[in-house]
Formats: structure tokens, C-alpha cells, sequence
């Protein structure tokens, strides 16, 4: 067991994901005043729901095209995708 404030592999990591799920927050917080669609498709779409409020989907486990069509069933414009380390990128799914 580690011992009171040693480094965690990935504990920074995780830091950085709840920094970036605020700013995503942000960010569809404006695009909802805007009166623009917020329904995001994310990798970790409980991890966003809870984190932002936001209504996400899951990325499903299949083709492309599949992808998209599940996206444009549910409505989601918007698609995250988070990596530990790595800024979250955000990417519209309608052009």
C-alpha cells in the first residue's frame, strides 16, 4: 500500500481529466445558450454526464459508419475523446 501523498502512476493524469471535463462543460454550456444541440457521443459518456451535466452517448464498438449513424439516431453533434495525458479533443460530427 502506498504511503500518504506518494506519487500515483497516472494521478496527475486523472487531475488533468477533470480539468478538461470542465472546460468541455464550458464549452457545451455556451453551445446549449446558443440554442445549439449538446448531445455528445464520448468515450466515457458516464464520466461526462456526471461531470458537465451533459446528456452523452457511448461510442459503440463498430464501424465507422455505424458510428455515425448511431450519432445522427441519437442526435449527438459532438463527439469526445479523452486520452490520459492528453488534451481532450473535441470535434463536430456535422461538418
Amino acid at each position: 500500500m502506498a504511503s500518504r501523498g506518494a506519487r500515483r502512476p497516472n494521478g496527475d493524469r486523472w487531475n488533468e481529466r477533470e480539468a478538461a471535463y470542465g472546460e468541455i462543460g464550458r464549452w457545451l454550456a455556451e453551445k446549449a445558450a446558443a440554442g445549439q444541440g449538446v448531445v455528445v457521443m464520448a468515450g466515457d459518456a458516464p464520466g461526462l454526464t456526471w461531470h458537465t451535466g451533459h446528456l452523452a452517448i457511448a461510442v459503440p464498438n463498430e464501424p465507422l459508419d455505424t458510428v455515425l449513424a448511431v450519432a445522427d439516431r441519437y442526435g449527438a453533434r459532438y463527439l469526445v475523446w479523452m486520452t490520459l495525458g492528453r488534451g481532450p479533443p473535441m470535434r463536430s460530427m456535422t461538418g
